[in-house]
């Protein structure tokens, strides 16, 4: 008791707050066309040679690719980024809904690619892509910075896509691989994921196929057909007319390695079954800074809790301490409570 009602204690020893789970929300179990409600991302970079290398210029250029994963049939959709910045955000964004048609529901995280562009959209052209979504009655939905947990079901393609890909991608040793060979490849394995079934194929002969999200997005059930040629580590080294066989053979990879590393890992998980307290206004609490030590983590006042769907609390807006005091949006996975409100439930 003495060390739960010490300040000091608290700041040093308390581990960050909790909540149970929450449920799914309306926007993953909806019954709406594919692509309709869209979570979106950037991961990279990848090394790719575009063009003739020079004394100045080196061959290997830097390049990222969007992911945009649809929130209800869980199939993606992959676009190469040439920059991480906002024109070229904003061609990727405009290719997707071009092929997938116009989203009613965009959720993104706050990183430094989609902050960086937000503040270029608010100095530049007052919002314009923002205007332009709410005139196509789209709506673009934050997550509170640095809590990937809240886009957990896109953050889990991007982790397992882009760890296949670059095992991959390691197969050409010290060569690159071109620009067109990579946007090759990265349809090839949006392709693959889109074609993973949903759920677990049955021994039994009478129950159906399972579903997967290109029977989704074509409404036709097809495979892929079998091609009659087969590739070989020595495609790697394929010149000239034959550069095609690279990105084919590492296709065959990146689906060797899905089927082998991912696939049996679709299981379910036990975690963050209790309610915990929800946290109040007028809460002290500490804020986690990752770059820094526990000792100089700054420490604010909770201003404003954002309650979900059950009632309960896993973001909250508060005020930083301090001469440089600030307004910040967190999630409750970051905050150390100090010292609760006379309202704090106990």
């Amino acid at each position: 008791k003495l060390i739960r009602e010490c300040v000091l204690c608290r700041k040093m020893r308390a581990p960050t707050m909790t909540q149970q789970m929450a449920p799914l929300p309306a926007d993953r179990v909806a019954s709406v066309p594919p692509f309709t409600n869209t979570g979106i991302d950037v991961f990279g970079p990848f090394l790719i040679h575009d063009g003739i290398s020079t004394r100045k210029t080196t061959a290997t250029k830097k390049v990222w690719v969007l992911i945009c994963v649809c929130l209800c049939s869980r199939a993606v959709h992959l676009e190469m980024l040439p920059h991480m910045d906002t024109s070229s955000f904003r061609n990727a964004l405009r290719r997707f809904i071009a092929i997938r048609g116009t989203c009613k529901l965009l959720r993104s995280d706050q990183g430094s690619n989609f902050t960086c562009a937000k503040r270029q959209f608010e100095s530049i052209d007052i919002c314009s892509i923002q205007n332009e979504l709410k005139m196509k009655q789209c709506e673009w939905k934050l997550n509170p910075p640095g809590a990937s947990h809240f886009g957990g079901c896109y953050e889990r393609k991007i982790g397992s896509i882009r760890r296949v890909l670059e095992a991959s991608l390691l197969l050409m040793g010290p060569r690159s691989i071109s620009r067109d060979e990579f946007s090759t490849l990265i349809q090839e394995a949006g392709s693959i994921v889109n074609n993973t079934p949903m759920w677990e194929v049955s021994s039994s002969p009478d129950d159906p196929t399972p579903l997967s999200p290109a029977m989704l997005i074509t409404l036709r059930d097809f495979r892929d057909p079998v091609s009659t040629e087969s590739f070989s580590e020595a495609d790697l080294l394929s010149y000239g007319k034959l550069r095609w066989r690279r990105s084919q053979y590492l296709a065959d990879s990146f689906w060797s390695r899905w089927r082998n590393e991912y696939l049996h890992t679709l299981q379910k998980r036990h975690k963050w079954l209790t309610v915990k307290p929800c946290i109040t206004p007028g809460d002290l609490v500490l804020i986690r800074d990752k770059t820094s030590k526990r000792n100089n983590w700054p420490s604010g006042i909770v201003s404003e809790v954002h309650k979900s769907s059950d009632n309960l609390v896993r973001s909250v807006t508060l005020k930083t301490t301090g001469p440089s005091s600030r307004k910040c949006t967190r999630a409750i996975s970051d905050l150390v409570l100090l010292m609760p409100s006379k309202n704090h439930p106990c």
